[in-house]
């Protein structure tokens, strides 16, 4: 149940779980230290160009480190956007979503790629301070006594969600216009 972005992406991207490893570890820093499988490594050997995009810090978790032995050609993070729009003091999911594409486009004769992107604009804290009063969205009803800080934490995860709604319906919008087969996996 969440925490931790990087123990999730370990998973997701090699199929092992953190369950095994040790308490409090994490595998980009602890076990991620020489090259391991994982789709990007699988998908590599197979003739993809294998690119990560995350809207934080390359040395965040190590990223910078795992993300090769992990087999990813080329990261891009925080460091490699100029003036990225933002959202929430993030890297916006527009920003990110515009990212792909550009990639999606800028790639070498039309080789196949595999692009893990981690967006960020919905990170945890959640207060209804992060956006604007008019761009909440509305709690039509909720549970007699939460708290006004719980319902506003509510709200921006919930404009968080919408925006990122809207984030996966541009890229479905623009992939279903290309003439190669694409895969969108969104979690």
């Amino acid at each position: 149940f969440g925490g931790g972005t990087c123990d999730v992406e370990f998973e997701a991207l090699t199929g092992f779980s953190v369950e095994f490893l040790p308490s409090g570890s994490k595998p980009f820093q602890q076990h991620v230290t020489r090259p391991m499988f994982s789709i990007a490594s699988y998908l590599k050997d197979q003739g993809y160009a294998t690119q990560a995009i995350h809207c934080y810090y390359a040395k965040f978790w190590s990223r910078n480190t795992a993300y090769p032995y992990l087999g990813f050609n080329e990261f891009i993070a925080a460091e490699d956007f100029v003036n990225p729009h933002t959202r929430r003091g993030f890297i916006s999911d527009a920003a990110m979503t515009q990212r792909i594409i550009e990639e999606y486009e800028a790639r070498d004769g039309g080789a196949p790629l595999f692009i893990h992107a981690v967006t960020m604009q919905n990170h945890t804290s959640y207060n209804k301070n992060n956006y604007p009063e008019e761009e909440l969205v509305g709690i039509l009803e909720a549970p007699e006594g939460i708290s006004e800080s719980t319902l506003g934490a509510l709200q921006d995860f919930a404009t968080g969600v919408r925006e990122a709604d809207a984030m996966l319906g541009t890229l479905t919008d623009y992939f279903s216009q290309v003439d190669e087969p694409t895969i969108l996996a969104f979690w």
